[in-house]
């Protein structure tokens, strides 16, 4: 098994166009926007490294054509339009010392800094938008897209897109090796986060399976924010295999967001409240 997310593509081929070695990728607010992300492609001639967790991991070097950027990338947060448009990693550099994964409205499911009160969120989130609505207006734009391929009215696309799977596909019956970001087992790929957990490391794959890259040491700090997020992953694992309510509790007392703006009491009785609007689907909490 191996988990998929476009969060580091993403993240990397914005950066190129915050450094100016590739073009400008609008955080996709609408469908036109979403479009032009998963089309977007990492420029040629860019050499990068990353570790982490899926949703918080880390771009570790960055170069084009041999020159390292990382001196140009933690000067970002000074330009303007990049702090517009992804001031939550602009802060989160500046603290921490490295840009990470994920735009600047699902960075902050992560961290306990951006959403204490609605002063905090109008500050660092100020455009927001409903990610349900979007999902929902492309599901029936594909749909009807994808009749009108079937019935001949237009023709089926061909075109590279920066998700994994049909790359993944295509190495695997071709037998040339692609580079990807994927999600496995840890079992020594990042030397600073527990054997069990699941990471998201480089992998290359070809047609004899997948090739994770070690990744090393993660910075002390960044290996301890993405550990503030496994010890949660840990306790809902436990919870969901067991049945256990109390482990989800505890999980949910632990998340970095909830516990920055819930008391103890005020986490116990939203758990239960989620478990009892939940139970149909959750037939081994009854």
């Amino acid at each position: 098994c191996i988990g998929l997310c476009y969060g580091v593509a993403y993240t990397v081929t914005q950066l190129a166009g915050y450094l100016g070695v590739g073009p400008w990728i609008e955080h996709p607010y609408t469908n036109e926007l979403w479009d032009a992300l998963l089309y977007a492609s990492v420029p040629e001639d860019l050499e990068f490294s990353f570790g982490g967790i899926n949703h918080l991991c880390w771009i570790l070097n960055f170069k084009y054509r041999g020159k390292d950027l990382y001196p140009e990338i933690r000067s970002l947060p000074s330009v303007p339009t990049v702090y517009e448009s992804d001031g939550v990693r602009c802060e989160m550099l500046k603290a921490f010392g490295w840009w990470c994964t994920e735009n600047h409205w699902h960075m902050t499911d992560y961290v306990p800094y951006f959403r204490k009160n609605s002063e905090t969120i109008d500050r660092f989130l100020p455009r927001r938008w409903n990610l349900m609505d979007l999902v929902n207006e492309r599901a029936l734009l594909t749909e009807q897209k994808t009749c009108e391929i079937l019935e001949g009215k237009l023709p089926l696309p061909l075109r590279r897109n920066m998700l994994n799977a049909p790359r993944i596909m295509n190495a695997v019956t071709s037998g040339e090796p692609v580079r990807i970001s994927g999600n496995l087992p840890n079992r020594g790929l990042i030397d600073n986060l527990p054997a069990d957990c699941t990471v998201e490391v480089p992998i290359t794959v070809d047609d004899n399976g997948l090739h994770p890259q070690a990744v090393g040491v993660l910075p002390a700090q960044c290996a301890a924010l993405c550990r503030t997020n496994i010890n949660v992953q840990e306790l809902l694992v436990n919870g969901a295999l067991s049945g256990d309510r109390e482990a989800v509790k505890h999980a949910c007392m632990l998340d970095p967001v909830t516990s920055a703006v819930c008391t103890l009491d005020q986490i116990s009785a939203m758990t239960e409240e989620l478990f009892e609007a939940q139970l149909h689907w959750l037939p081994d909490f009854k």
